[in-house]
């Protein structure tokens, strides 16, 4: 793979041109993968949610896209998230189970 500079010794500037409009068209970075994962991952929640709630924006899944003065969960903040996830869990496995006796 040719260097940034070798780069811009063969090619021109038109082309150089043309792969940045390319570029802010469609990224090819690993940026725009994780924002795809994030597409799955918000549409994946949809049926869990209740009717009528709205799904998490993509972005949402994506670290470092919130922009700099996004706020940082705390220790404690994370661990609350963890509990109710690992509740909700352990209340839909109790209603599988009561239904799977019945």
């Amino acid at each position: 793979m040719p260097s940034r500079r070798e780069l811009y010794q063969r090619i021109t500037y038109e082309e150089l041109a043309e792969q940045e409009i390319a570029y802010k068209l469609d990224p090819w970075d690993e940026q725009r993968a994780d924002l795809r994962a994030g597409v799955v991952a918000s549409a994946s929640l949809v049926p869990h949610l209740k009717k009528g709630s709205k799904p998490p924006s993509p972005d949402k899944f994506v670290m470092g896209v919130n922009g700099p003065g996004a706020r940082q969960q705390t220790q404690e903040e994370m661990e609350a998230v963890a509990q109710r996830i690992n509740e909700r869990h352990r209340k839909a496995k109790e209603a599988k189970d009561r239904s799977n006796r019945e």
